[in-house]
């Protein structure tokens, strides 16, 4: 038997048609000064002064980068111009940049995997952040063509910037 953890326990609730309140317990407004309940040798936080307030519910606590296209999660990094975004296996627009398999020579002569460390440091930069991105299909099944960003940064943009891929010129 599988255990589910405390998101996946909400969301099937939820999907259930449960109904989830939280709510403040009668008397806890009037419950007196706050207490520190730090452990002993952990700095605790800082002295809180004054009441208790609750945000405005219409404050927006985290910025919002614009999405233009279609976002998708778990991107499947081929190497530096090549990604699965769903079922779409899609090379970025662009930019040439090295295949898993090449390998470069840096300043000292000196051979390196420079796929590979493309490859990676593409995979570290996306990580779990989701990808908007939008493509034009090649005419083969799964195949496009297209740019996508991370958070309103163009992935094209920050493979240049990287120095992992270099400018295609303009056709």
């Amino acid at each position: 038997m599988r255990i589910r953890l405390p998101w996946e326990r909400i969301a099937v609730a939820v999907a259930a048609g449960a109904f989830l309140a939280f709510s403040v317990p009668a008397g806890a407004q009037d419950a007196g000064p706050i207490r520190n309940v730090t452990p002993p040798g952990i700095l605790p936080g800082p002295e809180v002064t004054g009441e208790p307030q609750r945000l405005d519910d219409d404050i927006a606590r985290y910025p919002v980068a614009r999405v233009e296209g279609e976002v998708f999660y778990n991107v499947i990094v081929y190497d530096a111009t090549q990604i699965r975004v769903g079922r779409t296996r899609m090379r970025i627009s662009g930019i040439s940049g090295p295949r898993f398999q090449d390998k470069c020579v840096d300043g000292t002569g000196a051979t390196f995997p420079c796929g590979r460390v493309a490859r990676a440091a593409l995979k570290a930069w996306i990580g779990d952040w989701g990808l908007a991105c939008k493509f034009k299909p090649l005419g083969r099944r799964y195949t496009a063509y297209g740019d996508c960003t991370r958070n309103g940064e163009r992935l094209s943009e920050w493979l240049l910037s990287s120095g992992f891929g270099i400018a295609d010129p303009p056709p």
